[in-house]
């Protein structure tokens, strides 16, 4: 016998867009929302540049893993805007930090490695939020003046755009 809750899902793509009701989008939804709460429910606890780092490090990777999905989905906006102006305070905090971690000592040399590697993962995260807002601006008409350009695109962006 056919399942009647098929007949009546939502569809997946509406005019070629993924709509927001349907279950697959709303599972996904609720899926990155608590995998990234989870991610960060240590972050409040770590003292220290190196604790921090490591609490904070997976979450970057995730959202770098579902940059693509939460790009196109305005729910996330918010969410990515705050990390891009994290990404700001937390590249200059690891950029003095590093600076005075001693290279002869092996705890100190592994903590240095490791915060480097994720100043690259930051420089990619705020790569890609140039690049999105870049794209956002090329599919607006050139017929718009530019002020008005970046007004539109001010709110669909991460980056703070100065009118």
């Amino acid at each position: 016998m056919a399942n009647p809750e098929i007949y009546t899902m939502e569809p997946l793509l509406v005019n070629g867009d993924p709509n927001p009701l349907h279950p697959e989008e709303l599972q996904r939804r609720s899926t990155i929302c608590r995998t990234i709460a989870k991610k960060l429910d240590n972050t409040y606890q770590a003292e220290g540049t190196y604790s921090k780092v490591k609490t904070i490090r997976p979450m970057y990777l995730y959202v770098l893993r579902m940059f693509d999905y939460m790009d196109t989905r305005y729910i996330y906006n918010c969410f990515l805007r705050s990390c891009y102006s994290k990404t700001t305070e937390f590249i200059s905090i690891l950029r003095h930090d590093m600076e005075f971690l001693a290279h002869d000592d092996p705890d100190e040399a592994k903590e240095h490695r490791y915060m480097k590697i994720f100043l690259k993962n930051m420089v990619s995260f705020r790569i890609k939020c140039i690049q999105s807002t870049l794209a956002q601006y090329s599919k607006l008409p050139g017929h718009f003046p530019l002020v008005l350009r970046s007004h539109i695109v001010s709110y669909i962006t991460y980056l703070p755009i100065n009118s």
